[in-house]
């Protein structure tokens, strides 16, 4: 019997060599091969044929298993080799990771907004219209500089762009103190840009905290509108907080609060008490105690009626 199993192994594998041609006709010519080598092996076996076909059919399908486990085999080999090749392409770790982030999309947005109690702040260009009327290419232009001013500043105060809207952006800070830190270093930023330039950029901005609902990568809700209603009530060059942002942040060194009194907002029920934030060293000198109530002559433009 170990004779006869070792003949069919022999023959079938002599049968099924890997590298055999191409068989005419097929299905077809393979099965008339197959028959025959089994009509062969069952004489010299003297075994009923069945037997020799059964043993030839089982080394048939080792044979096709073999080429299967080998298949996938130098499958995970290019797998690898193709994984190498694309950190290899990336120049340094930055922009390996920056590969990897454009590839992961919103869900990683969505994954890094600050959560829970957070800082809005809502920007805008004053006058952009006409601006943008003198022509497609300069305004174009303008638009890059004033992108690039924001951008430095938000990574700088760890903060979150949730989006851009031509002229202005939305920004989610973790702490009310990081966002008027941003909101000075790019008033600042703009103030020396404007001496270089024929056509000035006043930006005006408006911040609010509370505790938003995340959208995907966006936030709705009330604090969401209180932060870009205060946004319009300011004038170029002005950046106006909420009392909440004020009592959230506490004292700053080198800033002041300057009280503005109550506005009503546009589709805000109660008055909200604005205040304007400046860095200390951009206060024009005034009347003696005059910083908290709203009276400081400064070279700015006054509020908006209220």
């Amino acid at each position: 019997m170990h004779y006869n199993a070792g003949v069919s192994a022999i023959f079938s594998n002599i049968l099924f060599l890997e590298g055999i041609p191409d068989i005419p006709g097929g299905a077809g010519g393979l099965f008339l091969i197959i028959l025959g080598a089994a009509i062969l092996l069952s004489i010299l076996l003297k075994s009923p044929p069945f037997k020799a076909l059964a043993s030839i059919f089982q080394a048939l399908a080792v044979r096709i298993g073999g080429k299967a486990y080998l298949e996938q085999q130098r499958y995970e080999l290019d797998r690898k080799r193709r994984n190498v090749q694309i950190e290899l392409q990336g120049e340094n770790f930055r922009e390996v990771i920056a590969q990897i982030k454009d590839k992961l999309g919103s869900n990683e947005s969505q994954k890094r907004l600050p959560q829970g109690t957070i800082t809005l702040l809502f920007s805008d260009i004053e006058d952009w219209t006409p601006i943008a009327e003198q022509g497609d290419e300069q305004a174009h232009q303008l638009l890059q500089e004033h992108h690039q001013i924001f951008r430095r500043a938000i990574n700088l105060h760890e903060g979150w762009e949730v989006k851009s809207y031509g002229d202005g952006f939305m920004i989610a800070f973790p702490s009310a103190k990081k966002a008027i830190l941003c909101a000075l270093e790019i008033q600042k930023a703009f103030a020396e840009f404007n001496q270089t330039q024929d056509q000035p950029l006043r930006v005006r901005m408006g911040i609010n905290s509370g505790e938003p609902i995340q959208q995907g990568d966006d936030y709705i809700g009330r604090a969401v509108n209180v932060a870009s209603r205060i946004q319009n009530e300011a004038n170029g060059g002005q950046t106006l907080i909420s009392e909440v942002v004020k009592n959230l942040a506490g004292p700053i060194q080198g800033i002041q609060y300057i009280d503005r009194g109550f506005f009503k907002l546009q589709g805000i029920e109660e008055k909200q008490h604005l205040f304007e934030v400046l860095a200390i060293q951009s206060l024009a000198p005034g009347p003696q105690g005059a910083l908290n109530s709203g009276e400081v002559e400064r070279s700015i433009s006054p509020l908006k009626d209220k």
